[in-house]
């Protein structure tokens, strides 16, 4: 638990680093990939502290790929409409999770 908490500040702080070098684009592209390959390699992956670094950089990358989505996101929307735009973003995105446990159930159950 203390160790995801830990890993949260890079995560948003790392965005903002590779934003202002390498473009929106890369950024998320690369830290996508990062958090894929990372999630992959925890199938093979020995249990213990291997499994947890790979976790851990997973989750860094993920961290950072919200971040650079979110402000991708910013900058699309007109100043006028932006926090009307993303409340309805956020409210939208977080559908996924809520409905994801009960989407598991359904397909277990077929």
């Amino acid at each position: 638990m203390g160790l995801n908490g830990i890993i949260e500040v890079p995560g948003i702080l790392l965005p903002l680093l590779f934003l202002s070098y390498f473009g929106r684009k890369s950024s998320g592209i690369a830290f996508l990939i990062i958090s894929g390959i990372a999630m992959l390699l925890i199938m093979v992956v020995p249990k213990g502290w291997p499994m947890v670094c790979v976790t851990m950089i997973g989750r860094l990358a993920g961290v950072a790929a919200n971040g650079v989505v979110i402000f991708h996101t910013l900058e699309l929307f007109p100043t006028e409409n932006r926090n009307t735009a993303m409340g309805s973003c956020v409210t939208v995105a977080q559908l996924g999770p809520l409905l994801a446990q009960y989407i598991v159930d359904i397909l277990v159950g077929i």
